[in-house]
């Protein structure tokens, strides 16, 4: 009923509460632990008595991260500690605003829960490091993956993968384009990256027999960051919107406006500067 990427996929997010939940529990036990007097036990009975809180808290970041996508898309390790930084500073911006809106009490330290959100920054993305490398040498976190074409970006694409278990990728080998893919199913492949060009036809086979298809477009020497992805359902096709920042108005009267501040800041401390230089040498 379930497969193996449901389990992985609960393992995952179990993991990631779990985590959660310690980063709170410290940060707000460290916070009692040096405001009160009375010792490790009453710091340790002031934060179990806010384990609902945790417990919450820990459950609606989990759920962000799922609508984030991080349980199902198969990105780096820096994209995924970006998007989880984000979501952490989401999770602080929604509590914050709730609090004021509704007007809750303050029986929660903002202090401990910032703090706590900051650990959580650097302990599970280090944690969830160490967890997919061991999945992924026990078999257990990865997809088979079978690539077409033999061009440099299919070879560099191969050795990325080989290299980068954080990903997950199993490359069990090349495809040639026009050679038929009959064996995808044999080699129980999952994903098929095409690097290479391939027909209508031949896009329609693939997806009968794997689950995912990922396109690699060659677009060396463009600037993907000002890249959109647009989509034309009439013509059942797909285009890439390069966008030239340097051209926008805006863009030019801000950068503009950025260069003068810049320089009268420099000016302002150099004529600071020489002032008290002055003032110096005639004394």
């Amino acid at each position: 009923m379930f497969g193996r990427n449901f389990f992985v996929f609960v393992g995952l997010a179990a993991f990631d509460f779990v985590a959660l939940l310690s980063s709170f529990a410290f940060c707000f036990f460290v916070r009692y632990l040096f405001e009160t007097d009375s010792g490790v036990a009453k710091a340790f009975e002031l934060s179990f008595q806010k384990i609902w809180f945790f417990v919450g808290f820990s459950l609606f970041i989990v759920f962000l991260f799922y609508a984030r996508g991080l349980y199902r898309k198969r990105i780096g390790f820096w994209d995924e500690a970006k998007e989880i930084a984000r979501t952490g500073v989401v999770s602080i911006v929604i509590f914050f605003f709730a609090t004021a809106l509704f007007k809750l009490d303050h029986t929660v330290s903002r202090i401990a829960l910032l703090f706590g959100v900051m650990l959580m920054l650097f302990f599970i993305p280090m944690l969830k490091l160490y967890l997919k490398q061991r999945l992924y040498k026990s078999g257990i976190w990865g997809e088979r993956v079978a690539i077409v074409g033999r061009n440099k970006r299919a070879v560099e694409l191969a050795r990325k993968f080989s290299t980068d278990s954080y990903l997950g990728y199993r490359v069990v080998g090349f495809v040639e384009a026009n050679n038929g893919f009959d064996g995808l199913a044999s080699k129980k492949v999952e994903t098929v990256i095409i690097c290479d060009e391939v027909s209508s036809k031949e896009l329609m086979n693939i997806q009968k027999l794997v689950k995912n298809i990922i396109l690699v477009p060659s677009i060396d020497g463009l600037a993907v960051l000002n890249t959109e992805f647009n989509y034309s359902f009439e013509e059942r096709s797909f285009f890439l919107t390069v966008k030239n920042n340097l051209k926008s108005q805006t863009n030019i009267f801000i950068k503009r406006a950025l260069d003068l501040l810049l320089v009268s800041s420099v000016a302002t401390v150099c004529f600071g500067v020489y002032s008290c230089y002055c003032c110096i040498d005639t004394i």
